[in-house]
């Protein structure tokens, strides 16, 4: 039975690709992170887009964290984003 994961290197992605081990490749917070990733893999320009890390995240943070980041993208702001992970969950439930 075949099913997905997420990968944050293209060499963790490229070996389960190669031995038919998933259907498809999840990059969703990958493309948050570094929107031209997958074009760079397929160029071999880059192998890892730098993730945050968080100590202790609580329930739903990471995920918040993310959202924010998406919604600063779309209203073209992602270029002075700098949310901690709490101040994120909090606005991300005001805005719910």
């Amino acid at each position: 039975m075949n099913f997905s994961m997420a990968f944050e290197t293209y060499t963790q992605a490229l070996k389960v690709i190669e031995c038919g081990d998933v259907d498809f490749v999840e990059l969703a917070r990958a493309l948050v992170i570094a929107p031209e990733l997958a074009k760079d893999w397929l160029i071999g320009t880059a192998t890892a887009p730098s993730f945050p890390r968080f100590k202790a995240p609580p329930q739903g943070g990471i995920t918040a964290w993310f959202t924010m980041l998406l919604t600063a993208i779309a209203n073209s702001s992602e270029e002075s984003f700098e949310l901690e992970l709490l101040p994120a969950l909090h606005l991300y439930e005001e805005l719910g």
